[in-house]
């Protein structure tokens, strides 16, 4: 029988060859007739590797549960790590969470740092509130593991202990979980990051909320109803008995591996390297401890670093370090310095003569003394000068760095009475250096917490190639149970970034682009390559056979070093790209403060930079997610893709329209109806996006407005009569918005969007979405969700015609075209690696568009609080018929009347803008400095960038007032955001004969930030 199994699974072409248990049994029973028993062909598959190997890992499996008999019997403890949150919370970097395992009752207490003292002393704290527990369970992370932590358990009496399972303290993790799910709601809420000042409020609510698990809440629960609790959480039977172990003391094992989410199932399921069962302990389910074939337990997740290949390219004096700094001794507060060659010293002679030559350009006396065999320095100076070395140079030349150095005692030429206190030393202390990765668990190195993998002693000399292979390998805990990443960051004991020079690198190396993002995000931070230096393309793939990985379980090791600092990172604006350029030292030049160039026509011998950032770049059709209706929204999603990048700048909407009689029946020959001006946008009354779960854009109705101001004030008239005609932009004649005469009317910019669906005619619309991330030039990170919901204008607003007509616009269709651009995986590794340590900045134009009403017969406007709080950088105003805004078809929404102003200014904190406030005469045609102050406040004066509006236009249809508070003139900077109150007063010649609406557009500096989590952050709301 067992031949017959192995020609039916071993034959290629045999239906039940190389399958599951199943597609076996069904092979076996076409060859011999009869059905074989699913235990039988089990336990044949079971001896095949080629099934074994491959079988799929289970995932989800029953764990050992947590028996606990009552309140104080065992507490579980964790450090949850907030340092992101730091800023916002007084420097408040750690949460200590407490929680009984019985009862569920939590304690938190906040930590600055999570050094041995501060946690026990904080534990301390908990157990005034809590009581004693008879057993504590923590992960086994140092802040646990210490001596004054174990001090204070033995005091108490405290059964300390840790697992070495994934899932560590399972009840005070999931406590954990919650407590953030709170905590981050209440940000959303309150529009902050401070947790500091009601984190105990929210412990509070956690303990006074009912629990499913005990079915009451944590502080309901005593000595009196703790056998009710007990019942609550683990029933009424008893316990399941032991299953049956499966495996024996001594039995041979591999170990499932975990996989990732995109990992290639078909591979081999199980390692490679073969572990022995060395306990079998009999719980529901059985649980196994192995060791491996050298006899060593398995304790965890553990990496060590086994190989690493560097080049000895970093300059011992390099060229942030190279000069000295000195003073006068009359003017101790100002310290200049003495600039020095950097590169690699070999002798610390030339050294020693670089350094006087230095210091003697300052004309004064220095001398540097090195009278061999005595390996000291000696030095003398001027009577009126001090000096001091700073690192590494001081330790090259054997000085203390920052130590200044007097002339006592040294004046004089006959013979230098002061030496420097150590010998010289040309590797300038470095004799080690320290590879740090985020994939491994900080441990505890000196007084303060580092992820360090090893230590790795400094070999050869300048220019030589050296290679460490290390036999024992040194093993870590690993951090996180599914590694995709890994960064390393190497450095000195000064906590310096080594500055590789130069090494192996290519131009499909994909880390080249690391340096560039991680610099981006803030300088001195960890990552595979360094900050400001070339050293992630200085050293190229520096570690062969990085780690040696046993997933999940590798041998226990350990590492040690001095201690290190990590430095916070400080996130940047915009892109800057800097290119260093040699003065050629000519006299004339120099005279006149000037500097000799070259011009780019005789640059022969160069050609144009290539970019291989960008793969490929294609539109997607994005389709609504419900069906059109009449007057019904229009909303779409775009799903984030986990590879490619969103070019939002280039997104464009698609909409069929046509206009019918009330009933749907087709228009008769020559109605007298038409679309307002520019309907692919001013249709819609709202336009709502959300990024990710987070609402970025203005809720109001007011986009026509929006959509209609940034068109004009944007664009000349020659891109408004060519690319804007796809959305059917066709400008309104100046004096005649109001006419609803369709054919030969004065309006000729009605009758042309008339002819396109006169007869009921199917009209085609593309053009921009108008809303801030839309004109944002920066690409929209992968994996980010992108909605929007568009809000159907009524009607009466959308269409022109007689005030008692009754079209209807109908809308047959709508699709958005969205621009996906396919990212080199270079370039995405670059930016994950940036991510780590800073969110990726979206610097935004955030307009929001409010309304006043004016009431009939005022003469007098004045707004008290036009803006309280943040001030804009740039104001329109306009003014326009109420029941035009609210829709009446014989009137146009966008005939921004001047209605007569006679004053108008804005007054911030009591200054007037303008100094001088504008006074326009329109009935007189005068209003030439409101009109030309369009272009000031637009940055347009003295360009070649014209309006759309000319001087004739302003005062019939198009008067817009214009305000540019922006403190720098350059619309292509930040400016500082600026707060304080703005009022606007506005006087009328006439008193108004109706209603008017007032058109308040303002527009913000602001940045919207994704971090690694594609959680989106705005600074506003």
């Amino acid at each position: 029988m067992e031949e017959v199994m192995k020609k039916v699974y071993f034959t290629p072409e045999h239906q039940g060859s190389y399958g599951g248990v199943e597609r076996f049994r069904t092979g076996l029973q076409q060859d011999i007739g009869e059905k074989v028993s699913s235990d039988k062909a089990r336990d044949f598959l079971s001896e095949q590797d080629a099934y074994t190997l491959h079988k799929p890992a289970r995932v989800h499996f029953p764990r050992n549960k947590v028996f606990v008999s009552g309140p104080l019997k065992q507490f579980q403890a964790d450090l949850c790590d907030m340092q992101a949150l730091s800023k916002s919370n007084d420097g408040f970097n750690y949460l200590l969470t407490v929680i009984d395992v019985f009862s569920k009752k939590a304690y938190v207490r906040a930590l600055k740092n999570k050094s041995g003292k501060d946690v026990t002393e904080a534990f301390a704290s908990v157990l005034k509130d809590s009581g004693v527990p008879k057993k504590l369970q923590t992960d086994s992370g140092k802040e646990f593991f210490n001596k004054k932590f174990e001090a204070l358990m033995k005091k108490h009496e405290i059964v300390h202990f840790a697992t070495a399972s994934s899932v560590k303290a399972s009840v005070v993790e999931r406590f954990n979980r919650t407590l953030k799910g709170r905590m981050w709601r209440y940000f959303t809420a309150k529009n902050t990051h401070r947790y500091i000042d009601v984190i105990q409020d929210l412990v509070k609510g956690y303990n006074h909320s009912y629990h499913t698990s005990i079915k009451m809440a944590p502080f309901e629960v005593n000595t009196e109803n703790q056998w009710q609790v007990f019942r609550n959480l683990y029933g009424t039977t008893a316990p399941k008995p032991a299953k049956k172990m499966k495996f024996n003391r001594g039995d041979v094992v591999r170990i499932s591996k975990l996989r990732g989410v995109f990992d290639k199932k078909y591979e081999q399921s199980f390692t490679h390297e073969l572990f022995t069962v060395d306990q079998c302990l009999h719980r529901a389910p059985p649980v196994y401890k192995l060791k491996d074939f050298d006899g060593e337990k398995i304790e965890g997740w553990q990496v060590g670093l086994s190989e690493i290949t560097y080049v000895h390219s970093w300059f011992n004096l390099p060229n942030d370090r190279a000069f000295v700094e000195w003073r006068r001794v009359k003017e101790p507060k100002k310290i200049n310095r003495a600039p020095i060659t950097p590169g690699y010293y070999k002798a610390i002679q030339t050294l020693r003569m670089e350094c006087e030559t230095a210091m003697r350009k300052i004309d004064t006396d220095f001398y540097l003394i090195h009278r061999f065999p005595d390996p000291i320095l000696k030095y003398q100076i001027g009577d009126e000068i001090e000096f001091r070395f700073l690192a590494p140079l001081a330790y090259l030349l054997g000085f203390n760095a920052g130590e200044w150095l007097t002339p006592e005692g040294t004046s004089g030429l006959d013979e230098p009475i002061k030496s420097a206190p150590h010998p010289p030393d040309l590797t300038g202390g470095l004799y080690q250096f320290y590879c740090y990765t985020d994939v491994v668990t900080e441990q505890l190195v000196g007084d303060v917490f580092a992820p360090l993998l090893r230590t790795v002693k400094v070999e050869g000399t300048f220019g030589h190639t050296v290679t460490h292979v290390f036999n024992p390998v040194d093993y870590i805990s690993v951090s996180t149970n599914h590694i995709e990443s890994i960064h390393i960051e190497i450095k000195s004991d000064q906590n310096e970034p080594i500055h590789f020079l130069y090494g192996k690198t290519t131009r499909n190396d994909p880390n080249r682009f690391i340096n560039y993002y991680v610099t981006q995000a803030g300088h001195g931070l960890p990552g595979f390559s360094g900050v400001p230096y070339m050293y992630g393309r200085g050293f190229g793939s520096i570690f062969s056979r990085l780690f040696r990985f046993i997933s999940p379980f590798v041998k226990k090791g350990f590492a040690l070093a001095k201690p290190h600092l990590k430095k916070a990172a400080t996130g940047i604006v915009s892109d800057v790209l800097t290119r260093a350029v040699g003065k050629i030292n000519d006299p004339n030049a120099q005279e006149g403060k000037s500097s000799e160039c070259t011009l780019s026509e005789l640059d022969l011998f160069t050609v144009p930079m290539t970019q291989l950032s960008i793969e490929d770049k294609i539109y997607s059709e994005i389709l609504p997610i419900a069906a059109l209706t009449d007057g019904g929204p229009v909303e779409f999603f775009v799903p984030g893709d986990g590879e490619k990048y969103l070019d939002l700048n280039d997104t464009l909407l698609f909409l069929r329209v046509k206009i019918t009689n009330d009933d749907g029946s087709p228009l008769d020959d020559g109605a007298a109806t038409g679309l307002i001006n520019y309907p692919i946008n001013t249709i819609f009354s709202q336009c709502d996006v959300v990024l990710g779960d987070r609402l970025i854009s203005q809720s109001s109705a007011t986009h026509p407005y929006r959509a209609i101001i940034e068109t004009l004030l944007n664009f000349s008239e020659a891109s408004l009569n060519s690319q804007f005609s796809a959305g059917l932009f066709f400008k309104d004649t100046a004096g005649a918005h109001d006419s609803t005469v369709v054919i030969n009317g004065r309006n000729l910019g009605l009758n042309q969007r008339a002819t396109f669906t006169e007869n009921s005619r199917e009209v085609d619309l593309i053009g921009p979405l108008h809303s801030d991330i839309f004109f944002c030039e920066r690409l929209l990170l992968n994996s980010v969700d992108l909605r929007i919901k568009l809000t159907r204008a009524c009607d009466a607003f959308c269409l022109m015609g007689a005030r008692d007509s009754t079209y209807k616009l109908k809308l047959l269709g709508a699709s958005l075209f969205v621009k996906k651009v396919n990212i080199s995986p270079a370039v995405r590794l670059g930016h994950e690696s940036a991510l780590l340590k800073a969110n990726a900045m979206y610097p935004l134009s955030r307009v929001t568009v409010k309304t006043y009403s004016i009431p009939q017969n005022s003469r007098i406007c004045n707004l008290e609080n036009l803006f309280l709080g943040a001030i804009p950088k740039y104001i329109v105003l306009g003014l326009v018929d109420h029941e035009a805004y609210t829709g009446r078809r014989d009137l146009s929404p966008f005939n921004f009347r001047h209605m007569n102003v006679e004053y108008l200014a804005l007054s911030r904190d009591g200054k007037q803008i303008p100094s001088k406030a504008f006074q326009p005469t329109f009935y007189q045609g005068t209003s030439v400095r409101e009109f030309y102050n369009l272009f000031t406040a637009t940055s347009r004066q003295l360009k070649d960038l014209p309006l759309s509006i000319n001087r004739l236009e302003y005062q019939q249809g198009y008067t817009l007032f214009a305000f540019n508070l922006n403190t720098a003139d350059d619309s292509e900077a930040l400016s500082t955001v600026s707060t304080g109150n703005l009022r606007m007063e506005m006087r009328f010649g006439e008193p108004l004969r109706a209603t008017a609406t007032l058109i308040v557009y303002a527009c913000y500096d602001s940045i919207l930030e994704i971090n690694s989590k594609r959680e989106v952050l705005v600074d506003y709301y």
